[in-house]
């Protein structure tokens, strides 16, 4: 009988709804013209004339669609309309295929929202998997419910954007609860939730301003107090190198660039003057007037609960609230990256925070809770969701008492793409008796370099957690697989793939073939379909395409990593089956490890029908018939070459019996694996004998 495969995959992969692989880039650019578009919002949709008028530029094509349709539908659809006078009466005259054009050439323009590339003739959008934490976007529930389709189970997460009016420009995660999606307790917005706020209330701040001030040895300067030829709006954000200061003027000395497409962002640089070039600012270095800090300083220039200040009004302010760190403790020149003001990252709403405060200053404020890696960076941008995204998931793997229920029976666990939970996927396992194997990733921007995968598999950067410093957990019951792929999906977008969803379906296949403790590798159970190219994201988002070398895949093997390589004449192939396992035992394999888990399964099934009964001869003997009847069919299956089961007087002592203990003993001896063919050719000299007789040719 065939070991019947269960597999729980607690956050599933759906590709993006694409619009503008279907529509007309330059269609849609004439209807844009039409409406006169950049009335409203600006030169290249980009820069609105008034704040409450969304940028459009570089939106995702499938929310613009959306949106559009929904002013289209206005006050016929309660659940999915928008009424707005405005927008209404724009879009009444286009037809859906001309709202779809029209997203796609919005979409396709330089803007705010996602990182694009000059190719020398237009701006190209990226390879749409930014860095940490890429999860699908839908418009709404109905579109979600689509992609899950019945498979969605309880704490299933997916992201959409809001459908408020006027929209909120980011996007919000919802997590299944079995009946509904609900909205976990955290609000994506360019502002602050409405208040006051319930206390704990979390808020992802997705607008794009920094506050950066700098130490004189006695007290934090706004950064134009110090360094006043700097650029006159402060920090210059921008995805691309600046070339001269905001205002058009040449760069100075001092001037501050944060790079806005960086992954993960913030990546900070100085200007130099005298090398003419930008150099960039040290995360780690907390100590020396080059060095910068990442911590909560001021909300705005006065203290006040009102946050409508601008950043070059904080530039050139001192004020600090009353738990900014002591100047005086940093060397002059230390700068100060503020982010309880600065944005994107998350932040926890905190009641009385400062209780000593009376009106009209706040007592309460929000407390950044994105946190910091161990360098001292926060998470911030799509760091910052993808920490809430892990918090729930962790959450969800601690806590969730349906999947440690024993009427469930499933054999693999995986997050795939989070290699943060893999110490709770290793709990979880544990309290399941470990009868199941979990299928692990590592980050998406590991290297190809044989460096890189040494570095990161045995924690040389000496990580906290598991992330994209590190590994520091081990399990016999667990793998990984590298590197990430690229995939179509079904509207024709390219999406990212971890490879733990590669290993899951080759697996999967492996079962139906085979069994749990046949090797699911090779070229017979190990190829693997349905991906365009394989390789890993480099520091600017992109996808960078690799084919694994022999050197470059003995590195991952030797690591506990198994590689997935393109095999000249065969394919796409998983080529290994190491387990985490931290000794070199049978248990270092994933067919062994699968075994165990099978057999641990099975056998606890086997003898639950002797609980209770006399603890004596007969039922020994019973139950050593029952079990080497199951052995013996393991080994007729090619799971075992040998065992011996023991269960009799020598091993139930009259100690344990009277304990009501009954003790069966089992040794297997499991069939290994094939993984290295060793063909040496012999050069023999005329009349010298041929090893194993002489051949007949």
């Amino acid at each position: 009988m065939k070991f019947a495969l269960i597999t729980a995959v607690l956050l599933s992969s759906i590709g993006l709804v694409n619009v503008a692989n279907a529509a007309n880039k330059e269609k849609g650019q004439a209807l844009v013209e039409k409406a006169n578009c950049a009335s409203c919002h600006g030169a290249g949709l980009n820069a609105p004339i008034l704040p409450a008028y969304p940028k459009l530029a570089g939106q995702y094509a499938d929310y613009l669609y959306y949106a559009l349709k929904a002013y289209k539908v206005g006050n016929s659809n309660a659940q999915f309309g928008r009424n707005n006078a405005v927008m209404g009466s724009q879009v009444q005259n286009f037809s859906d295929a001309d709202l779809q054009d029209m997203a796609a050439y919005i979409s396709s323009l330089p803007g705010n929202f996602v990182v694009k590339k000059y190719n020398g003739t237009t701006w190209v959008k990226q390879n749409t998997v930014p860095n940490q934490g890429y999860v699908p976007m839908y418009s709404s529930d109905a579109v979600a419910n689509a992609a899950f389709g019945s498979s969605k189970s309880t704490n299933t997460l997916y992201i959409r954007y809001d459908n408020s009016n006027p929209p909120v420009a980011n996007h919000m995660i919802y997590r299944w609860d079995g009946t509904a999606w609900v909205l976990l307790d955290y609000t994506a917005s360019t502002s602050a939730p409405a208040g006051p706020p319930a206390d704990g209330t979390l808020w992802y701040s997705s607008d794009l301003r920094v506050d950066i001030m700098v130490g004189n040895g006695q007290i934090w300067q706004g950064y134009k107090n110090r360094y006043p030829a700097t650029d006159p709006n402060g920090p210059i954000i921008s995805g691309v190198e600046p070339t001269t200061q905001s205002d058009g003027t040449d760069l100075v000395d001092n001037d501050i660039w944060v790079d806005s497409a960086s992954t993960p962002y913030p990546v900070i640089y100085r200007y130099d003057a005298v090398s003419g070039s930008w150099v960039l600012v040290d995360n780690t270095d907390h100590s020396s007037p080059g060095g910068i800090i990442f911590t909560d300083a001021r909300w705005n220039d006065n203290g006040l609960i009102d946050g409508s200040q601008l950043p070059s009004d904080m530039v050139t302010s001192n004020y600090v609230d009353s738990d900014a760190p002591n100047a005086e403790l940093f060397p002059s020149g230390m700068m100060l990256f503020n982010t309880r003001y600065s944005t994107y990252n998350v932040k926890r709403y905190v009641v009385n925070y400062f209780p000593n405060l009376q009106a009209p200053y706040d007592s309460n404020a929000w407390v950044t809770a994105s946190g910091n890696r161990p360098d001292g960076t926060p998470y911030m941008g799509s760091s910052a969701q993808r920490q809430i995204i892990v918090t729930a998931l962790q959450a969800a793997l601690t806590s969730n008492e349906e999947i440690r229920a024993e009427a469930v029976n499933y054999n693999l666990i995986a997050t795939p793409g989070y290699i943060e939970c893999i110490d709770e996927m290793i709990t979880l396992n544990t309290d399941r008796k470990e009868t199941a194997f979990i299928v692990a990733d590592p980050p998406a921007e590991l290297a190809a370099d044989g460096t890189s995968l040494q570095a990161w598999a045995t924690n040389i950067n000496n990580a906290d957690q598991n992330g994209l410093n590190g590994l520091i957990s081990s399990s016999p019951y667990a793998g990984l697989y590298y590197p990430w792929a690229l995939a179509t999906n079904l509207d024709g977008a390219q999406v990212l793939v971890p490879p733990s969803e590669m290993a899951l379906r080759t697996i999967a296949y492996n079962d139906q073939v085979a069994y749990p403790w046949f090797a699911p590798a090779g070229f017979n159970r190990g190829l693997v379909t349905g991906v365009t190219s394989v390789g890993y994201l480099k520091q600017d988002g992109t996808f960078q395409p690799v084919s694994l070398n022999q050197g470059q895949r003995d590195v991952l093997y030797v690591n506990r990593i198994n590689p997935i390589a393109f095999i000249p004449g065969r394919g796409l192939v998983i080529y290994g089956q190491k387990t985490l396992s931290p000794v070199a035992t049978a248990m270092d394999r994933i067919n062994v490890a699968r075994l165990i888990n099978y057999m641990k399964y099975q056998l606890d099934n086997l003898a639950k029908p002797f609980l209770f009964e006399p603890n004596d001869q007969q039922t020994r003997q019973s139950v050593t018939n029952t079990f080497n009847s199951f052995m013996g069919n393991l080994v007729g299956l090619r799971a075992l070459y040998d065992f011996a089961v023991v269960c009799d007087e020598s091993n139930n002592t009259p100690a344990r019996i009277d304990a009501n203990e009954l003790w069966i003993d089992i040794a297997i001896k499991p069939e290994k694996a094939i993984e290295f063919i060793y063909i040496p050719i012999r050069i023999l000299n005329t009349g010298d004998p041929m090893p194993g007789g002489n051949r007949t040719i």
